[in-house]
C-alpha cells in the first residue's frame, strides 16, 4: 500500500504538460475501448453446411422471418398452443449469458418466449403479463441436456394443460403451470434463430430442421416424429397436424430457407447482421444474472473510469484556479458525458450493446477516482 501511496504522490506531482499528455491518452484508450472495433457493417455469421442440410452459427449470427405472422396463422396462435421441434447440434457450452435457440417476438421489450443454452442446461423462458400490466418472467428448462458435438431433436409443446419438453423422443420434463403463449397480444408476431431481438445473446451450433404447429402434442405423436427424423423422413402431412411453419434446411445455399409448410412464411438470413430491434441504455435488470461475466463486465467499467477520474481532476487542479469542489464535479460530469456518448453511439454499432448499467459503473468509477486524489491531498495536505 506504501508503494502506491507513493507512486500516486508522484504521479500528481509531475509537470502540466505530461499529466495533459496523460489525460489525453486515457481518453483515446476509453474511446478505442468503448466503440471498438468501430463497424458500422458486421458480417452476419450464419453459413450453409458444406456436407449436409442445415446452418451453422459461429459468432454473431441471425435468421429472420422477415414478414409477420399472417392473420390467420395469428388466429391459431391465439389459442395459445404451440408444438416446437428444433433439431440442433451445439458446438460448444456458451458462456454465463442464455444465448438464444430460438425467440418469439411481437416487438415488445421482451420475447414472448425462447428457448435457449446457459452452459449446458436447456432454457426456455416465457412472458407473463399479469391483469395489472406488469410483466413477468417464468423459466422453466432441463439440466444437463445439451452437450457439445452432439444431435438434439428438441420437441417443446405447449398449451392450456402446461409445458412438456422432450429430448430425442423421451420425455425430460414437464411444467403443468408454464405457457409459452401465456402473454400473446394481437401484435404481429415473428421468430428468430439463433439470437435474440436485440442481438446480443448468440448462440453457436447447427441447426438442422424446424418445424412449428398451433396445436400440442401427446406423447406417442412426439416419439413418431422422432421416428421420422431417425428415417430421415421430414414431410409427414406437416398440413394436417396444424403445421405452420416447416423448415428443412435443404437449400445448402442462397439467403432463403424455404416453408414447406402451406403458409409460405420462408425465413431469410441476411447478407449484414442487424438486430431487430435495437435498444438505447438497456437497463441492468432486463436479462441480467450474477454470473461470472456480469461481475467481470462490471469490474471492467468501474476500474476502467477511475484513471480519468484521478488523472483529470489532477490537472484540472494544477492548470486552473477553480475551487475543488467546481473540478471534482465538473470532472464527474465529464465522466457521465463520456460514457453516455459512447453509449449512445454504440446504437449505431450493431456489435456492440448500448447499456445503463455501463453508464452507471463508469460514472461511480469516475467518482472513486476523484476520492481517491482527494483522501490523499486530504491526509497528506499535498497541493498539486
Amino acid at each position: 500500500m506504501k508503494m502506491i501511496y507513493k507512486l500516486l504522490r508522484l504521479i500528481i506531482n509531475i509537470n502540466l504538460k505530461l499529466l495533459g499528455g496523460i489525460c489525453l491518452t486515457i481518453l483515446v484508450i476509453i474511446l478505442i475501448a468503448g466503440l471498438w472495433p468501430f463497424n458500422f457493417f458486421p458480417k452476419n455469421k450464419v453459413a450453409w453446411l458444406p456436407d449436409k442440410t442445415g446452418v451453422y452459427f459461429s459468432s454473431r449470427g441471425i435468421i429472420l422471418s422477415p414478414d409477420p405472422l399472417n392473420d390467420p396463422q395469428q388466429l391459431l396462435l391465439n389459442k395459445q398452443s404451440i408444438t416446437i421441434e428444433i433439431l440442433i447440434h451445439p458446438t460448444e457450452e456458451p458462456p454465463d449469458n442464455i444465448n438464444r435457440i430460438l425467440s418469439i417476438y411481437d416487438g415488445e421489450d421482451s420475447e414472448i418466449t425462447f428457448l435457449g443454452q446457459w452452459k449446458n442446461h436447456l432454457i426456455i423462458q416465457s412472458r407473463v403479463e399479469r391483469p395489472v400490466g406488469n410483466i413477468l418472467h417464468s423459466e422453466i428448462g432441463a439440466d444437463d441436456a445439451l452437450g457439445k458435438d452432439r444431435d438434439y431433436l428438441l420437441s417443446i409443446t405447449s398449451g392450456t394443460e402446461g409445458t412438456a419438453i422432450y429430448i430425442n423422443g423421451q420425455l425430460a420434463q414437464t411444467y403443468p403451470r408454464h405457457r409459452l403463449l401465456g402473454s400473446i397480444t394481437s401484435k404481429k408476431i415473428g421468430f428468430i434463430l439463433g439470437n435474440s431481438p436485440v442481438g446480443k445473446n448468440s448462440w453457436k451450433g447447427r441447426i438442422m430442421r424446424l418445424a412449428i404447429y398451433n396445436r400440442t402434442f401427446a406423447a406417442e405423436q412426439v416419439f413418431k416424429h422422432y421416428q421420422s427424423y431417425l428415417e430421415n423422413n421430414f414431410t409427414m402431412h406437416p398440413e394436417k397436424e396444424g403445421c405452420i411453419g416447416l423448415y428443412l434446411f435443404n437449400e445448402k445455399q442462397g439467403a432463403v430457407i424455404k416453408d414447406y409448410s402451406n403458409l409460405n412464411n420462408h425465413l431469410t438470413i441476411p447478407v449484414l447482421f442487424r438486430p431487430v430491434k435495437k435498444i438505447i441504455l438497456d437497463p441492468p435488470w432486463h436479462d441480467s444474472r450474477w454470473n461470472k461475466s456480469f461481475v467481470q463486465d462490471t469490474i471492467i467499467n468501474l476500474l476502467g473510469f477511475i484513471p480519468l477520474g484521478f488523472f483529470f481532476t489532477a490537472f484540472l487542479l494544477k492548470a486552473s484556479n477553480w475551487k475543488k469542489k467546481i473540478i471534482y464535479i465538473g470532472v464527474a460530469a465529464t465522466g457521465f458525458a463520456i460514457s453516455l456518448t459512447i453509449e449512445l453511439s454504440q446504437i449505431y454499432l450493431p456489435s456492440r450493446y448500448s447499456q445503463l448499467g455501463d453508464v452507471i459503473c463508469n460514472s461511480v468509477g469516475t467518482v472513486l477516482g476523484i476520492l481517491i486524489l482527494h483522501l490523499i491531498i486530504q491526509s497528506r495536505k499535498i497541493h498539486p
